[in-house]
């Protein structure tokens, strides 16, 4: 509600039956005011404070409302009510409410209106939707060219009341052919006994076809800075004019399917805007569930391209790809975003044509270089500084985000390009594209990086397991982990405990799967605290380890201790004091040879 402290004490008017109070209240306000104000209303309480109005002001009000309330509120009117509400109406208004009006309501409604008024409804509902010739009014004014400026003038006096705009006068011929214009500031500026024909603009006059799409006239109201368009047919006669306030609701319709197209929401009928809280759900879920499941699908070709690389991972245990995955999609997906953003907006503004796709992929490549060469090195930075990764999985991230970052500009770039090509609306397939396609190819970029680096400069595995002492350095635990015993009041024992550190990493080695690590003065201890809740006391004492022996694989070390205890409950804490003795791995069998 957009206003909230006005409609409680509007309802109480309404229901008191105050006329004369909302008749001097609606009448200090814009009709635009109004509208918005009937809109926060229930649909019964605004039909009862449009009667309270002017019929010059119910019509500029209703003008201002949305479709479905305009609809339902004629529907309600007797035939010649309604007639004489579409009377006062704009040309082009009218004509797009009797279009959405039933064909049963209309045939009631038009006898009661002048055979001009019927016929200019008719001709100007009969126009295709989208082009031009269906928003056009034809509320102009048109002058000969052989008449003077005085007489000029007083056409112009006798006609304003009923013409939506005045600022430009049409000259046409004898067949009503658009020969030239004069503004209305010339018209004062002029000598009164001047000839249009001598002061008019005859030469570059801007005009619009009647089937040309309202998107490219609306753009060429936008650029030339005018407040009318005329809009002529093949031989040059003239049929109406758009003006600058239509051609606003056509550049703000165009500019709402495209949003909700590029976020993949389809529309139910062209022009349609319907309120946010007006929609309903089922609506919604209709216009959003199409593409979901196109990218639902969609998603399946990812999948797809990373399973095919499951090698890779097998063969590097050391390193977890997929925790890089949603980085590296992240980045393709939002460098696409912005390139499709772009140039659809180009596209939109007639900046770029499909003739320039070359020069655009090349710009766009070079776009993507350039943000590569930028986010590369953070990337590489990144894995080894502070992942703590080799080196040169740190270059794999950093030219795979080289990579992404100039292959999904060249997508983003070129799928607009292309759907427009194909006469197919470039908001409606590019974003949903771009999030499958970048996803699944710029996996394909990083495993390929990786496949080239790793496979063929990574230093190879040796050939024998590595043997002998370890040093304290060359191991890292950088947690401890907790045990807990559960034991009976009053007992003691020994109890076997299979501890899990949260993480241990080995400097400047890769240790091959299965190898243990063995102590002969193993200093570490576990840290036995006990509680006595019946005595009401903690003791805390140090058990030494009896058996220790680690068991080393690609993620954790996983060992095994026996230690004593006593009490209850008792939490102990095992630290480890990297004073290893020696490492054994067991042996590998050798590929059979050739006789």
């Amino acid at each position: 509600m957009r206003n909230p402290l006005l409609v409680p004490d509007l309802r109480e008017l309404i229901r008191a039956g105050e006329i004369a109070a909302l008749s001097d209240f609606f009448g200090e306000h814009h009709p635009a005011q109004v509208a918005e104000i009937i809109e926060d209303l229930e649909a019964e309480e605004g039909d009862e404070i449009l009667p309270v109005l002017s019929p010059r002001g119910r019509a500029e009000v209703l003008s201002y409302l949305g479709t479905e309330r305009q609809v339902s509120y004629v529907e309600k009117l007797p035939p010649e009510e309604a007639a004489a509400l579409l009377h006062m109406m704009s040309h082009d208004e009218r004509a797009d409410l009797v279009n959405r009006l039933d064909e049963d309501r209309v045939d009631q409604i038009l006898p009661h209106l002048a055979q001009a008024e019927r016929e200019d409804i008719r001709r100007l509902a009969s126009y295709e939707p989208g082009t031009a010739g269906a928003v056009m009014t034809t509320d102009y004014v048109t002058l000969p060219p052989q008449i003077s400026v005085r007489e000029a003038l007083e056409r112009l006096r006798h006609e304003a009341p009923d013409r939506e705009t005045i600022y430009y006068s049409y000259v046409v011929d004898s067949e009503r052919r658009l020969i030239g214009f004069v503004s209305l500031k010339k018209l004062i500026l002029s000598r009164p006994s001047a000839k249009i024909q001598d002061i008019m603009q005859q030469r570059d006059v801007i005009f619009a076809r009647v089937d040309e799409d309202q998107e490219s006239v609306a753009r060429q109201i936008d650029r030339y800075d005018l407040i009318a368009l005329p809009v002529v047919d093949a031989n040059n006669m003239l049929l109406g004019i758009i003006t600058h306030d239509d051609a606003m609701d056509i550049l703000r319709q165009e500019q709402t399917e495209d949003i909700l197209a590029f976020g993949g929401v389809s529309k139910e009928t062209p022009g349609d805007e319907e309120p946010y809280w007006q929609s309903l759900t089922r609506v919604a879920v209709r216009r959003r569930i199409g593409w979901l499941l196109l990218l639902f699908l969609g998603g399946l070709i990812t999948r797809y391209v990373s399973r095919s690389f499951d090698w890779v991972d097998e063969k590097f245990r050391y390193i977890d790809f997929d925790a890089f995955v949603p980085l590296l999609i992240g980045t393709g997906g939002n460098a696409g975003s912005q390139a499709v953003g772009t140039i659809i907006r180009a596209l939109a503004l007639g900046e770029v044509q499909p003739r320039d796709t070359l020069r655009v992929l090349v710009r766009e490549a070079t776009t993507g270089l350039s943000l590569g060469l930028i986010l590369g090195p953070v990337g590489f930075l990144f894995t080894w500084g502070l992942l703590g990764h080799p080196p040169i999985f740190g270059a794999v991230m950093g030219l795979a985000i080289l990579g992404i970052c100039i292959w999904a500009n060249t997508v983003g770039a070129l799928v607009p390009l292309v759907a427009q090509k194909l006469g197919v609306d470039p908001a409606l397939v590019s974003a949903p594209l771009i999030s499958t396609v970048v996803d699944a190819t710029g996996l394909g970029v990083f495993y390929a990086t990786a496949i080239l680096l790793l496979i063929k400069l990574a230093p190879p595995a040796p050939t024998q397991p590595p043997q002998g002492r370890i040093t304290p350095e060359a191991v890292r635990v950088s947690s401890s982990s907790e045990m807990i015993w559960n034991r009976k009041p009053g007992s003691t024992g020994t109890g076997s405990v299979s501890l899990m550190l949260k993480q241990v990493q080995v400097r400047s080695l890769i240790v091959p799967s299965g190898c243990r690590f063995k102590t002969v003065a193993m200093t570490s201890a576990v840290r036995i605290r006990t509680n006595h809740d019946d005595l009401g006391t903690q003791r805390l004492r140090n058990s030494s380890i009896r058996a220790l022996s680690f068991t080393v694989t690609s993620a954790s070390i996983r060992s095994t201790s026996r230690a004593s205890s006593s009490g209850r409950d008792a939490v102990g804490m095992l630290e480890l004091v990297n004073t290893w003795d020696e490492m054994r791995c067991p042996p590998r069998s050798r590929p059979p040879t050739a006789a």
